[in-house]
């Protein structure tokens, strides 16, 4: 048996939908059978607005949404 990783997917599109450039039924069509079986969390309509890195912590990613409205999230990333 492999060992398990876990991880935090998190998907940011600036434009209103995932995979805004494939065919909108291929992209319906992959979220429901990539996306929502799987713990990924995505937002549309939103775009970067400061990433903050370092050795020592988590990645702090700030975000813009269309309205606006400020949101953060944090990341923990784990080499292997």
């Amino acid at each position: 048996m492999g060992n398990k990783v876990i991880l935090q997917v998190t998907f940011v599109e600036a434009l209103d939908q995932l995979m805004p450039g494939f065919d909108p039924e291929i992209s319906k069509l992959a979220q429901r059978v990539l996306i929502n079986p799987r713990n990924i969390d995505y937002h549309t309509g939103v775009f970067a607005s400061k990433v903050t890195t370092s050795v020592t912590s988590p990645i702090n990613f700030c975000w813009v949404d269309i309205w606006n409205c400020h949101s953060h999230v944090k990341i923990n990333i784990l080499s292997v």
